[in-house]
């Protein structure tokens, strides 16, 4: 259970904090129909580098611009339905966090490192309780109507 409560929140995570879709190993059609939304999202909301800059130093405020990107990339994946509801039944259970990377090594720095400081103790039952926490955050979280409603999904995501 735990691991698709992880792909949920990768998904949203993913979205959350990259936003252009870079290549993957994940299967090819799959990757490139994100990189088709994610481009028909960025370009349709005038995303520009500033928005991403900005998005990688203030994750947990980002542009409306970015707001928009990430409403358009759910509403397109099928995981907001015509009603604003988050479709959490609806998720395929690919990975998205291959298929949707940042461009900037830092990033990547930063999330291997987190992966290397587990002692191995408790930290996977920790984990668990978290992902089930967020999962549950985002069960209750209330249609999506507007851009600035993806603010919900990001408090639900975003590590205290």
């Amino acid at each position: 259970m735990s691991i698709v409560i992880w792909s949920y929140i990768s998904v949203i995570s993913a979205t959350v904090a990259v936003i252009y879709c870079a290549p993957s190993t994940s299967d090819a059609s799959s990757s490139a129909m994100n990189k088709r939304i994610a481009k028909i999202c960025f370009d349709k909301h005038n995303l520009t580098m500033q928005d991403v800059k900005e998005l990688h130093d203030h994750p947990k405020d980002p542009t409306k611009n970015m707001l928009c990107y990430m409403k358009c990339f759910f509403e397109q994946k099928g995981l907001i339905d015509k009603n604003g509801k988050l479709n959490l039944d609806n998720f395929d259970g690919e990975n998205y966090s291959d298929d949707i990377k940042s461009y900037s090594e830092e990033d990547e720095t930063n999330s291997n490192s987190d992966e290397d400081s587990s002692d191995g103790s408790d930290s996977d039952e920790d984990s668990d309780e978290s992902a089930e926490e967020k999962f549950r955050c985002m069960k209750r979280v209330e249609p999506i109507k507007s851009c600035n409603d993806m603010r919900l999904l990001i408090k639900c995501v975003s590590s205290e």
